[in-house]
């Protein structure tokens, strides 16, 4: 990663890093990384992803997960790959499909006056990999078609 700011603002030096961090309650580092090289994203509705992160394809085949509590939002970093522009049958907005380049909030950035982003499955949990795309988009298709002959909300 490159810092997008000068120099002086930013730094990749780890004992910057580790010092910065280091200031707890007095300072809360926010951290954005950018999509596309190293990994893409799905923006899930929290209900929908709730079932994802239960299910055991996943499970098995997990990724770095993030949620943020001011939009209710669940990232999935999935393998980097031109992502095809439908929601998997989903209820619009449910899932989206987040274009190569976008900036991603991470843990422990602040999201509003009382809340952070939040990792359900760190990235060392898995190793430092993300999921394939391919497992992610499967599930989801899997939960959107159970949904259509069951009452999941």
């Amino acid at each position: 990663m490159r810092p997008t700011v000068p120099r002086n603002y930013a730094t990749t030096d780890q004992s910057t890093i580790t010092q910065w961090w280091g200031l707890r309650g007095r300072l809360v580092p926010t951290v954005l990384l950018r999509s596309g090289l190293a990994f893409d994203v799905l923006s899930v509705a929290r209900p929908l992803a709730d079932f994802v992160l239960n299910h055991a394809t996943f499970r098995s085949n997990a990724g770095p997960v993030i949620y943020r509590p001011d939009r209710d939002r669940t990232y999935f970093m999935v393998t980097p790959r031109e992502i095809p522009r439908y929601g998997f049958g989903s209820k619009p907005g449910e899932i989206e499909l987040m274009p190569s380049g976008s900036w991603i909030l991470v843990p422990p950035a602040r999201v509003s006056n009382m809340a952070r982003a939040e990792w359900l499955v760190t990235p060392e949990h898995v190793g430092g990999t993300v999921a394939k795309f391919e497992i992610v988009r499967d599930v989801l298709s899997l939960v959107v078609k159970a949904r259509a002959t069951s009452p999941i909300p």
